[in-house]
């Protein structure tokens, strides 16, 4: 009798090949890299900055020549800082920091946004649910909490399947046929404003 046969005769086979999925789950690392568009946000980039730091691995900044304290309050977090001239089109600078990211997911956030864990969600249990939601979809959808109105925007999303578009409000569109989209609840944005 060959070990998979004397497994599955006594009823382990399940929970050993379920035990060989999840740590297959786990043996690829997913990176995130948060991408943010600058521009005189020294009143509001640390509060950013500062919800991100446990969740993401790389910040990736599109500074479009700040005056302010913007730049260094970004880099004392080791954000890339990459500078632009203003083009006129949001969606073009939020294309080039995707660009610049080095991660297999992208996390887009405005300066003047936090993210929010929910009351019921501890940054561990957020990247564990998040290592085996990312696998399994395209994009993940969270609630942005704007004076006292909520809708849902997508804003996580694998870094080469999402191109943005639309000059002054830029919404993410998947240009690779990629669909599966995910509604997470447990963490959300909110305007520092």
């Amino acid at each position: 009798m060959n070990r998979r046969t004397f497994l599955k005769t006594i009823g382990i086979l399940s929970i050993a090949t379920a035990f060989l999925d999840i740590e297959k789950l786990f043996a690829t690392p997913i990176t995130i890299s948060a991408c943010i568009i600058t521009k005189n946000e020294e009143k509001h980039i640390k509060g950013c900055l500062e919800s991100l730091k446990d969740i993401v691995d790389e910040i990736i900044i599109v500074d479009l020549k700040s005056t302010d304290n913007t730049v260094k309050i970004a880099k004392s977090f080791g954000a890339k800082i990459f500078n632009h001239i203003w083009e006129s089109n949001i969606s073009t600078h939020r294309n080039q920091a995707i660009k610049y990211a080095t991660g297999g997911w992208v996390f887009v956030i405005n300066a003047d946004e936090k993210l929010v864990l929910s009351g019921v969600i501890d940054i561990n249990k957020l990247k564990t649910e998040f290592h085996v939601l990312l696998k399994e979809c395209d994009a993940i959808t969270i609630h942005n909490q704007y004076y006292g109105v909520y809708h849902n925007t997508t804003r996580f999303f694998k870094r080469e399947i999402v191109q943005y578009y639309g000059i002054v409000h830029p919404q993410p569109k998947l240009v690779k046929g990629h669909q599966k989209v995910i509604y997470y609840q447990n963490i959300y944005l909110t305007s520092q404003i």
